[in-house]
């Protein structure tokens, strides 16, 4: 049961931590559209704004979270001796560590243009940019927890699983 406690309590730091993230990014843009809509069209903008970001924002880094906890529990799945006190422990690293998971995603789709595309004409293109977010997501995840050594956040199978988790996810 504490297994469980920890896990729902991590999940429940995910959602606060991209609701929070879903909050102040499309207020940052918002300012920079009012600025250029000028003082009355703050409305329209903020409208747009939530159409055009959040929504997908919000969606890809619950996608990601949820993915690196579901990789944790796959890892942990109890066939081994010891795997519920394992992963106790990497729940509570991996609830400190989400943050910057999701971050990461963000700003590789970002990077990837996966927020300026229009969806309903997607093509293999668009698949192939989902992709190479994905990868580079993983690698970077993956670079910063082999440099962390023996320390390391959550081990290196579940950053592999847990990106290619969110890759299908966001595919």
């Amino acid at each position: 049961w504490v297994g469980v406690a920890a896990i729902v309590l991590g999940i429940g730091l995910t959602l606060w931590l991209v609701w929070a993230g879903g909050v102040l990014t499309p207020l940052t843009a918002a300012s920079l559209e009012w600025e250029r809509a000028g003082p009355g069209g703050l409305g329209a903008a903020l409208a747009r704004l939530r159409r055009r970001y959040v929504h997908p924002v919000l969606l890809d880094l619950a996608v990601a979270a949820a993915a690196f906890y579901l990789a944790l529990g796959l890892r942990f799945s109890g066939e081994r001796p010891g795997d519920v006190t394992q992963l106790l422990r990497y729940a509570d690293r991996l609830t400190g560590h989400v943050f910057f998971v999701v971050f990461v995603f963000a700003v590789s789709n970002s990077i990837f243009g996966l927020y300026n595309r229009v969806w309903r004409y997607a093509s293999s293109q668009e698949v192939l940019s989902i992709l190479g977010s994905g990868a580079t997501g993983t690698l970077v995840i993956l670079i910063v927890d082999v440099l962390e050594g023996a320390n390391r956040p959550i081990p290196l199978s579940v950053v592999l699983m847990g990106g290619l988790l969110t890759t299908a996810g966001l595919v």
